[in-house]
């Protein structure tokens, strides 16, 4: 599985970074948190919680994560 992150890109004079969107190979964006050291017993030993965002335009996928993070 190959993984493409977002990252940050340059927008006029500022500098924009999105580290918790990337997008897998066929072009669907994901959200992607850390989960804490000391919660991790909570989901299964998991290090991330990742859910897709069925948003393959990249725009549309930096206004999803709020609400998956709900």
């Amino acid at each position: 599985m190959r993984l493409s992150a977002v990252g940050c890109y340059k927008r006029s004079e500022a500098i924009s970074c999105v580290p918790h969107l990337f997008r897998r190979q066929g072009g669907t964006y994901y959200f992607r948190r850390a989960i804490p050291a000391n919660l991790r017993h909570r989901f299964d030993g998991r290090r991330e919680w990742i859910a897709s965002l069925r948003a393959k335009d990249r725009r549309q996928a930096k206004r999803l994560p709020e609400d998956v993070a709900k």
